[in-house]
Order: structure tokens, then sequence, then C-alpha cells
């Protein structure tokens, strides 16, 4: 099962997904993330967790999951 961390940005109303591989982030940490509009600072929600293929891809459809820098 895929691993993703949750992290919370100011613009948006939802948390969004990120690949978590290369971080060892905590909830209430801040990281920087890759996203559509360059890096970006952001809140994680919550520790790394594991969801299953089908909760991935209906939560993110077919897009690859960011990185966390």
């Amino acid at each position: 099962m895929p691993a993703v961390i949750p992290v919370k940005f100011k613009y948006a109303a939802r948390d969004l997904w990120f690949d978590p591989a290369q971080t060892d982030a905590q909830e209430g940490d801040h990281v920087i993330c890759s996203t559509e509009r360059g890096q970006e600072i952001g809140l994680v929600t919550m520790d790394a967790r594991e969801v299953d293929a089908d909760t991935l891809r209906d939560t993110v459809g077919d897009a690859p999951l960011c990185a966390v820098v």
C-alpha cells in the first residue's frame, strides 16, 4: 500500500497528499512541498500513513504524488 502525508496550505480548503518517502516529518512540522504553483510551505496535519490503492486513486486520480522537499 502506498504511504501519504497530509499537508495543509494557506490557500487550500482541504489537506493535500504528498509522498513522504524522502522525509521523516511528523504532525505539526512545517515542510516545503513541490506543488503545481512551485515550492510552497505547508503544515503536516497527520503523521504519514498507508492508504489502499483505491482510496489513493479516488483522491488524486492518476496523477503521481508530489514530493516533500
